[in-house]
């Protein structure tokens, strides 16, 4: 897991703490009000933080699945 998270920027992995912290909140928040709502924005703030992770990882996982190598550090 740590070889595979070399590939993404350390902006993005602090973006994707954040959308963590995002949803974790969101979720407690949910549950004290009773809101689906509220759960519904924070998992779709989360969706929309997740994209570069996702944009990032996806050719690695990718090549790694299909070709059982790891690719170049130029993707």
């Amino acid at each position: 897991m740590k070889r595979l998270f070399e590939y993404t920027t350390p902006l993005t992995m602090k973006l994707q703490i954040a959308a963590f912290a995002i949803v974790l909140a969101s979720a407690f928040a949910a549950s004290a009000a009773g809101s689906h709502l509220v759960l519904a924005l924070g998992l779709s703030a989360y969706g929309l933080m997740s994209w570069p992770l996702i944009r990032d990882l996806a050719p690695v996982a990718w090549a790694v699945a299909i070709h059982g190598r790891w690719p170049a550090r130029n993707i």
